[in-house]
């Protein structure tokens, strides 16, 4: 069920919508998922059934969503912003009283504090237009969410679609000793300037100690691997141009279930080597070339992991899409609703 409210109405109207809204939670009493779009703080009426709410809103925190009666059963819920910029480091958000809450995703929402149930799970996302200084600032902001209180990151996915990231921003998101189980990056350019983005136990640890790791670039992908062996399960690649220097590729091998990489360059020497223990394990490779664009001297692309068919290929790329377990993506992915439910953009 999807239901968006006006994007405004007079006092006479709200309560129309709000006594249209108390019939319909009636009569949909046995609803587990809801996807609201609400750009008034109007009253929420019970759902007594729901486990699984997506909500867009202008102010999460001021919306009655955050005053449901502590035995509502809900397992996931997603909070996202809509509508014009709000600070949000203003703004408190507390969940705390929902016991049965597993996941709190929040996307573009950096609120001063963010209480959740003992044992809920933080899955972050932020998507970013540009990378002025008060964006680096709200940047730090979101790290200080599963810093300074004890909220347990389960994932993060960061997209900027500025190519001037500053990469010192960027590590410092990713330095921690967080375990997540999901990480996505998808930015124009991961590399420290003429030098890979490295992987080391003085940086990044946060990157290393995931287990689904998904890298997206436009440009470039240049990615150094040095002694602090990652605990990589999953791993996708996908760049213009991709660099990967592991220092160990025969543990990385070993770690790997699967993993896939596509690009349209290809540099140094642990790509061949990741494809040479492959065979020495007995596991076997797929390679695949891609046309270039024709240009003289354009070099041929690569493809080359594990995945063997399109079928597994159209899984993998399924399970690598998101780690957050409260999205559409994720919420049909473990079976909750249809397949036709349409899903968040894939950055």
């Amino acid at each position: 069920m999807q239901v968006t409210f006006p994007e405004s109405f007079d006092t006479t109207e709200s309560a129309a919508v709000l006594v249209a809204f108390s019939l319909l939670a009636v009569a949909c009493k046995n609803t587990q998922i809801a996807v609201l779009t609400c750009r008034q703080n109007i009253a929420m009426p019970p759902f007594a059934a729901l486990k699984h709410l997506i909500l867009s809103t202008v102010s999460p925190a001021d919306n009655s969503i955050l005053m449901m009666k502590n035995g509502m059963p809900l397992e996931t819920l997603s909070l996202a912003s809509c509508g014009e910029y709000v600070d949000w480091s203003l703004e408190n958000i507390d969940v705390s009283s929902l016991r049965a809450l597993k996941h709190v995703r929040i996307e573009n929402v950096a609120p001063r504090k963010l209480d959740v149930p003992d044992g809920c799970l933080l899955h972050v996302v932020w998507d970013e237009n540009s990378t002025d200084g008060s964006k680096f600032r709200r940047w730090s902001h979101v790290r200080s969410l599963w810093q300074a209180q004890p909220n347990r990151l389960g994932s993060l996915q960061i997209c900027c679609h500025d190519s001037e990231l500053n990469m010192s921003v960027l590590k410092t998101l990713l330095t921690g000793d967080q375990e997540l189980s999901y990480i996505s990056l998808c930015i124009p350019k991961l590399s420290n300037g003429s030098q890979p983005f490295s992987v080391d136990p003085s940086s990044c640890q946060t990157l290393a100690l995931a287990e689904r790791v998904r890298f997206r670039s436009e440009k470039m992908c240049s990615i150094r691997v040095t002694s602090m062996q990652p605990k990589w399960t999953n791993l996708s690649i996908d760049a213009a141009k991709v660099n990967l220097e592991v220092e160990d590729t025969a543990a990385l091998v070993r770690s790997l279930d699967n993993f896939w990489i596509r690009g349209f360059e290809s540099h140094g020497f642990s790509s061949l080597s990741m494809v040479h223990e492959l065979h020495q394990s007995g596991r076997k490779c797929s390679v695949n070339r891609q046309a270039g664009d024709g240009a003289e001297g354009t070099p041929q692309g690569f493809e080359f992991g594990t995945l063997f068919d399109s079928t597994v290929q159209s899984k993998f790329e399924d399970l690598m899409k998101c780690g957050c377990s409260s999205c559409l993506v994720c919420l049909s992915r473990a079976g909750k609703l249809s397949r036709d439910s349409q899903g968040p953009k894939d950055c």
